[in-house]
């Protein structure tokens, strides 16, 4: 819905002009759009707060179809009170000029960074509903967010650069605090029942994608992860199925924590640090190639240009009879909406993944049709599984909220405050979805009974 704020603010002030100040405000709004949306520093706060009470708020309650918003000042005065039912979000804004900056200049960014540099806070109700109130009252057009990444090949200094960035710059130890599960699993687990634990779904993912990859009595057979995380699940798995894994990952604190914790107890697993694309090739598959591959939660940082790249080098990787478990996320929505949305900057892109992008399922099906390979099973799980691995991690997070502000600060608390309820509001309306894929070489799969989750 954020995205939709500036051109309706621009669009209103010109149809309606309401005092003096306007031609000054229309200049400003020109001038943002000409330099892609940042705010010049000759407009003063006067301009900001007509800004932020004739135009932002109206804009803000034109988008309002579903659910209830209500924004107030921290005296509590209510600037905006919009809806009715559920869910309910509540801004309280602690300073109107910061936060009429933020959102005209950076959008749906700026909304999520004024949260973090604390210029507004959620009020009696939740971070999650307020979130879950802006994503079911999203509006996706062709064209309108001024911020993309810009079309790109697969490059490993700048995929490490976005690696180093979320998983290396905190810390193993940071990820800890809220990874607390056995597997350290940084994806999605399967609930069956509200009694669910985490650490129970998480033991139900690995069980399977295991099912899925056949590697039951499969002693010594030669099993690839890519994106191996910190190599809990491959270690997991090798010592359940006696096969010999190998992980590949673009950190270096993941690599060295799996090379000190687990292959100096397992020598069935062992790390590489490279890049998928970059890993040597067998000469010959059928005597060196991988018996099967699997990829839990890495797909998203892919994107779509590289696809056939990505499932070529499966191929090349592959074993004639192997084959390829996909977990990943997808983009549930329109694929016209979702192409145009996935090109452009978001909060969660610039600051938690950037370089990451949610795949639609037909992005991936044209990708592995023009390889060798070949789709023979497509699970969809919906979002209701990661909105509940997601609020339990929000959860963990939030136990160790003392602890993470006074080691890491509490800009780093929010960011992640804000990442997880973001995402965990996406999932909910059902705009993400996860999904499997289990591919091979042509026919030479046959999809077994116990496939479908149960």
């Amino acid at each position: 819905m954020i995205f939709f704020f500036f051109l309706l603010v621009k669009d209103m002030i010109k149809k309606k002009p309401m005092d003096l100040l306007t031609p000054h405000i229309i200049t400003a709004l020109d001038t943002i759009e000409k330099t892609g949306l940042r705010i010049v520093s000759e407009t003063t706060p006067v301009v900001y707060r007509c800004l932020f009470e004739q135009f932002l708020l109206p804009a803000i309650a034109s988008g309002i179809e579903k659910g209830k918003l209500v924004i107030k000042n921290e005296a509590g005065r209510i600037l905006l009170e919009k809806g009715e039912g559920k869910p309910c979000g509540i801004i309280v804004i602690r300073d109107e000029v910061r936060f009429t900056h933020a959102l005209l200049s950076r959008g749906e960014i700026g909304l999520g960074e004024a949260y973090t540099s604390e210029v507004w806070y959620a009020g009696e109700e939740s971070l999650e509903s307020l979130l879950l109130l802006f994503v079911l009252n999203e509006r996706r057009k062709e064209g309108l967010g001024r911020h993309r990444l810009a079309l790109k090949t697969w490059n490993f200094g700048t995929d490490s650069e976005n690696i180093r960035h979320h998983y290396d710059a905190p810390g193993n130890d940071f990820f800890k605090l809220f990874l607390t599960d056995p597997y350290q699993a940084y994806s999605c687990g399967f609930f069956q029942k509200e009694t669910d634990t985490l650490d129970m779904a998480q033991e139900r993912k690995v069980k399977y994608v295991v099912r899925k990859l056949g590697l039951q009595n499969r002693t010594g057979a030669r099993v690839l992860d890519v994106g191996c995380g910190w190599g809990y699940i491959m270690n997991t798995i090798s010592k359940k199925t006696g096969c010999m894994i190998t992980g590949v990952t673009l950190s270096e604190n993941q690599k060295n924590s799996i090379e000190t914790d687990l292959c100096t107890r397992n020598p069935n697993v062992r790390v590489l640090l490279v890049p998928f694309v970059d890993m040597e090739e067998p000469a010959s598959l059928e005597e060196d190639g991988y018996d099967a591959i699997y990829s839990i939660g890495m797909f998203e940082h892919v994107r779509q240009e590289n696809y056939e790249a990505f499932f070529r080098k499966v191929s090349r990787l592959l074993k004639p009879e192997g084959r390829l478990v996909l977990h990943t996320i997808i983009d549930a929505r329109d694929r016209h909406d979702s192409r145009a949305y996935n090109k452009n900057d978001t909060f969660v892109t610039t600051h938690i993944f950037p370089g990451g992008q949610i795949p639609h399922r037909s992005w991936i099906d044209e990708a592995v049709d023009k390889t060798d390979l070949k789709i023979h099973h497509t699970e969809l799980f919906g979002g209701q599984h990661y909105a509940r691995t997601l609020s339990e991690w929000a959860m963990r997070l939030q136990w160790a909220k003392d602890h993470i502000e006074e080691v890491y600060g509490k800009k780093q608390y929010l960011l992640y405050e804000y990442y997880m309820r973001m995402c965990q509001a996406s999932f909910t309306a059902g705009n993400m979805q996860l999904a499997h894929y289990v591919m091979s070489k042509g026919d030479v799969l046959t999809v077994e009974k116990g496939y479908v989750y149960e």
